[in-house]
């Protein structure tokens, strides 16, 4: 366990020994003082600094509170800030009972995310304490198998994932892969209610790959391409529930960067590659998050919508692709604007009303000017990660197909499922999803683009593993995606998270 900084020991100590001249002092002029304020955040602080049961949690605004109650000549200043800083100070140091589960109990309540608990479980003793939701750390890693899918049927993911919010406002948040990176930095700026904002994103895997049509790849067209992106913006976030993650925030972010290609070893040589060129994306997204999580981070209740919308600049652009009808014009793509957007909520069984029981429901939805490979949003298979996390339902999901395998210019998709949760630490999921998106389709001479229907059905196990850990064993099958000639593809996965 990390210890505390030795200034922030000796803080701690000195307002702990002013609270208690405060309040055992034979000193008449003190006393009054404190009475007098009548202040939440003055009285909350005292009482947390007096409680034999609870540690001082010391903040600025704490410090703030007592100095000021402290103090015969000083008229307090008592805000919603403060008041909402010593609150939540004391909340999180007082001591939490852990909860015993018992499966039989009724009415049954789900366990939340963060929640101490003892059970057992297959015999053995298990206990989990209290967890600290401003502070997570976890390694993800998985495959998956889309069958029939050329060049993309095996395809795996590994990467770490942290996220620190050590008080309202500030944000660190990353999903580092080495080859595939986003890091986001969030901080207020003064009291003007407004926040600084800084991102990285990159995209820089090493290997060349081809995009599918009806499930085979094109090797011609084969390419090694990926992006590096900084970004510095302003904007608005707010806590807006119970939990850390229970947020709104739209940002404006300038994102500059550098979009690179290279060819690959089955690129044909008459194939235009495009010229590596510098990108300025201007980028305004927004996400509110009212989703109550259980024990495995699943959502459980509540909650969450999201919009991008991005204009893009690429400097050096020019015609590209295969001569002929495939070939695409630099000026369609030398600008190109697109608008995305989602919504996600999970709630109880109408009629049955226990937590055990959830229905869910999706929408995710797009549309662009002058998009192509390199700037539409993918859609594909994968892991279902939607309302795991802030910011990870903004990842539009078609069950059945391969990883990212299509980037259309539009799209809609709905999904629909039911969850059972099997015991306290397993869920089972099950639901369909239908999609209308254009996609590229096999022609007499290349390919062409056409508006389609696609149906898929899905089911997830999602369980606690051993110590801190948790899987997700899924599959789907997609009605309408094309494989080795036929209607119809089938998907598996595995996806493992340990929690360190």
């Amino acid at each position: 366990m990390t210890k505390p900084p030795t200034s922030l020991v000796a803080s701690a100590v000195l307002i702990v020994s002013l609270l208690s001249d405060v309040l055992f002092a034979q000193k008449p002029e003190v006393a009054p003082v404190v009475t007098k304020t009548g202040s939440p955040a003055v009285t909350l602080a005292v009482t947390q600094a007096a409680s034999p049961t609870v540690t001082p949690v010391v903040t600025p605004a704490v410090t703030l509170a007592v100095t000021q109650a402290a103090s015969p000549t000083v008229t307090p200043t008592v805000t919603p800030a403060v008041t909402q800083a010593v609150t939540q100070a004391v909340t999180q140091a007082a001591p939490k009972q852990e909860r015993v589960i018992d499966e039989d109990l009724v009415p049954w309540r789900t366990v939340r995310s963060g929640e101490g608990f003892r059970a057992q479980v297959f015999g053995q003793d298990v206990n989990a304490p209290a967890r600290d939701r401003r502070y997570s750390n976890s390694v993800d890693a998985g495959i998956g198998r889309a069958f029939g899918a050329d060049d993309a049927e095996l395809q795996a993911n590994a990467y770490v994932y942290f996220w620190r919010q050590p008080e309202d406002g500030h944000l660190l948040r990353g999903v580092l892969g080495g080859i595939y990176d986003e890091l986001l930095w969030a901080a207020p700026i003064h009291d003007s209610g407004l926040e600084r904002v800084l991102t990285f994103t990159n995209d820089t895997a090493p290997w060349s790959d081809s995009e599918l049509v009806d499930g085979v790849a094109q090797d011609s067209e084969e390419l090694a391409w990926g992006y590096v992106r900084l970004g510095v913006g302003i904007g608005f976030r707010r806590r807006v529930g119970e939990q850390q993650d229970n947020l709104f925030a739209t940002d404006l972010i300038i994102e500059p960067g550098l979009l690179w290609f290279a060819d690959g070893d089955r690129t044909a040589p008459t194939y235009e590659t495009p010229e590596t060129t510098f990108e300025l994306r201007t980028h305004l997204q927004m996400r509110l998050d009212m989703l109550a999580r259980n024990l495995l981070e699943l959502p459980h209740e509540g909650f969450a919508f999201g919009a991008d919308l991005v204009h893009g600049f690429r400097a050096d652009w020019h015609d590209w692709g295969m001569p002929g009808d495939d070939l695409n014009q630099g000026a369609d793509g030398d600008t190109y604007l697109s608008v995305t957007g989602y919504a996600f909520g999970i709630t109880e069984l109408p009629l049955i009303g226990t937590e055990r029981q959830r229905i869910f429901a999706s929408v995710h939805a797009g549309d662009g000017d002058n998009l192509d490979r390199f700037s539409a949003q993918r859609v594909g298979g994968g892991p279902d990660r939607r309302g795991i996390e802030f910011d990870t339902t903004v990842v539009p999901l078609l069950p059945g197909a391969a990883r990212n395998e299509f980037f259309p210019d539009h799209y809609l998709i709905l999904s629909a499922g039911f969850r059972q949760e099997v015991t306290f630490f397993a869920f089972i999921d099950a639901g369909a999803a239908v999609a209308w998106l254009d996609r590229d389709r096999a022609a007499a001479t290349g390919s062409v683009r056409q508006t389609d229907q696609l149906s898929s059905v899905f089911t997830h196990l999602n369980s606690g593993f051993f110590g801190a850990t948790r899987f997700q064993l899924g599959y789907a099958y997609g009605f309408d995606l094309i494989r080795d000639g036929d209607t119809g593809g089938n998907e598996i996965l595995l996806q493992v998270t340990g929690r360190f």
